[in-house]
């Protein structure tokens, strides 16, 4: 069984993954954000940078190069989502350890 330390120690990283949740909302109710990252870098660079990873008239180490680059578009999307969802997560699971703690803490006494 964990110590109260242990735990508030957990409840504390917990606390930092709804921290980074928090960042993510905020950005993608930034309107600039939303355009410049999500619409030009997410969506429009990244279908020129399939386009390119498929040109003939590139080296592979070109191609190869663009096709990273339209993957990174992709990591960037799936981050933020999984670091909003674990949030949530996060959120949920402070809440059973601020009942853990109190039970401990009253079994202390």
């Amino acid at each position: 069984m964990a110590t109260i330390a242990e735990m508030e120690q957990h409840k504390a990283a917990l606390q930092q993954v709804v921290e980074l949740g928090d960042m993510a909302l905020r950005l993608f109710s930034n309107h600039d954000f939303n355009r410049l990252i999500m619409q030009e870098f997410c969506v429009k660079e990244a279908a020129r940078y399939v386009q390119s990873s498929c040109d003939p008239a590139l080296g592979a180490n070109e191609r190869a190069d663009s096709l990273a680059l339209a993957q990174a578009s992709g990591h960037l999307k799936r981050w933020m989502s999984v670091t909003t969802q674990m949030s949530h997560q996060a959120r949920a699971d402070i809440a059973d350890v601020d009942e853990q703690l109190e039970y401990m803490r009253s079994e202390e006494v």
